[in-house]
């Protein structure tokens, strides 16, 4: 094993405990702490410059373009600080990836529970009722990063 899969692997392990407890805090309190989210992206940001300086910069533009998205309001600000955490420890692709899988399954939960309507004269009013709604998104962000790890990952190590 080389010393690039060994810190590779201790990032991995260092975003699932990052993402663990994030989802943790998000289902007690419904809150993300920054002293989580930042201390992740911030710890990303500084040994993606260190493995690669280029790579770094891309993470970089990619946290803030988030964050930039973010003021949207598409997702909560703790989701947001997560999202920006799990792309700066990560990379663009694998958060993306990461934030698919999330959303899809909050989708396919929210339809199997009832809340949106198949039929679509009720759809407006399911996303109107739907609109005050406040979901813990961070376990579906640990979802979504576990799938990816499943496929992507274990196929690359193994």
């Amino acid at each position: 094993m080389t010393f690039q899969m060994i810190i590779q692997l201790a990032v991995i392990g260092f975003t699932f405990v990052v993402m663990a407890t994030a989802a943790t805090l998000d289902i007690r309190t419904r809150r993300i702490p920054n002293w989580l989210t930042f201390a992740a992206a911030i710890t990303g940001l500084i040994l993606t410059y260190i493995m690669d300086w280029r790579e770094g910069i891309v993470r970089t533009i990619a946290v803030t373009a988030v964050f930039f998205a973010g003021v949207t309001g598409c997702l909560g600000l703790g989701d947001l600080k997560l999202f920006m955490a799990l792309t700066a420890l990560q990379g663009v692709l694998p958060s993306l990836i990461s934030i698919f899988i999330a959303s899809c399954a909050l989708l396919i939960v929210k339809v199997i529970k009832g809340k949106y309507a198949v039929d679509m004269r009720r759809l407006r009013d399911a996303d109107r009722a739907a609109e005050g709604e406040r979901v813990p998104f961070a376990p579906y962000m640990l979802l979504g990063y576990c799938s990816y790890l499943a496929y992507f990952v274990i196929d690359s190590f193994v």
